[in-house]
């Protein structure tokens, strides 16, 4: 279970509360290799508080700020509540010495392509998908070397991240 209740903005008036459930499956379990699934529901409330601005009809000479007056502006409901829903898989497989062998991972988020605006129904959040693989490419008895490499399409963009572990082993 996750939670989140983020307050920013001037007199914290930005709110964002989310609530989430994920479960992880794992659907292979052998000594040396693990296939493993991924699930996650969140319920997400946020909107803007106005409580708390103040405005200069509210001012009172040698009082100072009086919240319990009208503030003067007609400020509109930005308000919004969504389901986000999220997946994904991954694979994992190990040397006899318990070094990682090769990986491969799959995620999606926002499936369900929640709304994303306060004005209208016509924006939504574009889903992001990851993709991540890597294998071992050189081992000995001390030094190993594994390339990994990250893609993410996120709104139609691809970027990409390529890193390579090295573990020098000391028996």
């Amino acid at each position: 279970i996750d939670m989140l209740n983020d307050v920013s903005g001037l007199n914290n008036s930005f709110i964002v509360r989310e609530i989430g459930l994920s479960y992880a499956l794992r659907l292979v379990d052998e000594e040396l290799q693990s296939l493993n699934l991924g699930l996650s529901v969140y319920y997400q409330d946020r909107g803007f508080d106005f409580s708390q601005v103040t405005t200069n009809s509210q001012y009172i000479s040698g009082r100072g700020f009086d919240l319990s007056l009208a503030n003067g502006e007609n400020l509109i409901d930005f308000h919004q509540n969504f389901y986000r829903l999220n997946t994904g898989v991954y694979w994992q497989k190990s040397t006899s010495r318990k070094q990682k062998a090769g990986h491969f991972g799959i995620s999606a988020f926002d499936l369900n392509r929640p709304k994303d605006t306060f004005y209208s129904n016509d924006s939504t959040f574009d889903p992001t998908y990851f993709l991540t693989f890597g294998f071992m490419s050189y081992n000995d008895r001390s030094w190993h070397v594994y390339p990994n490499i990250l893609l993410v399409n996120q709104a139609g963009r691809m970027l990409y991240n390529a890193s390579i572990e090295t573990t020098f082993t000391i028996d």
